[in-house]
């Protein structure tokens, strides 16, 4: 890219364009992370966080769907910028309980383990439950995502 500001429309179609003909992807969501957005993004773009997860109540209030496998996200950095295209490889809804430390480490984020893991999403699955009304618990399902990414901005 040439530095200049790229809507993420314009991001989208320069990825579009880069995929066999034929295997061109049908559509996208867009993906803005709540808080240390830059951070986040950049975890993303360099590999390091391959994972993240969401609270199903969340999900439903909003009336979204929980991801499916080939699901593809542009990850938009904290400044707006789109920085990456994902695709989703594995979906898994599980009780806040019974994450592992492996999807935790995946997550890219804080200390790297399952106690710092449920620390961190306890109070964000916590705020959010209070949002909608619900009460956070112990088994309240959270759905897991594994990602990779398939397309970096100036690539």
């Amino acid at each position: 890219m040439d530095g200049r500001r790229v809507t993420v429309g314009e991001f989208w179609q320069e990825y579009a364009d880069s995929v066999v003909a034929g295997q061109s992807p049908d559509g996208y969501v867009v993906f803005k992370p709540e808080q240390d957005e830059e951070d986040i993004a950049a975890l993303i773009v360099t590999g390091w966080k391959v994972a993240k997860c969401s609270l199903l109540w969340w999900l439903e209030a909003l009336g979204q769907q929980p991801p499916e496998p080939g699901l593809h996200e542009i990850i938009v950095a904290g400044d707006g910028e789109p920085v990456a295209v994902i695709v989703t490889d594995r979906v898994a809804t599980v009780p806040f309980e019974a994450v592992d430390e492996e999807h935790a480490r995946k997550e890219g984020e804080g200390h790297l383990t399952l106690a710092d893991w449920q620390e961190r999403n306890w109070w964000r699955f916590n705020r959010q439950c209070k949002e909608i009304g619900r009460e956070a618990v112990r088994d309240m399902p959270v759905v897991l995502q594994d990602f990779h990414v398939v397309h970096k901005r100036g690539t």
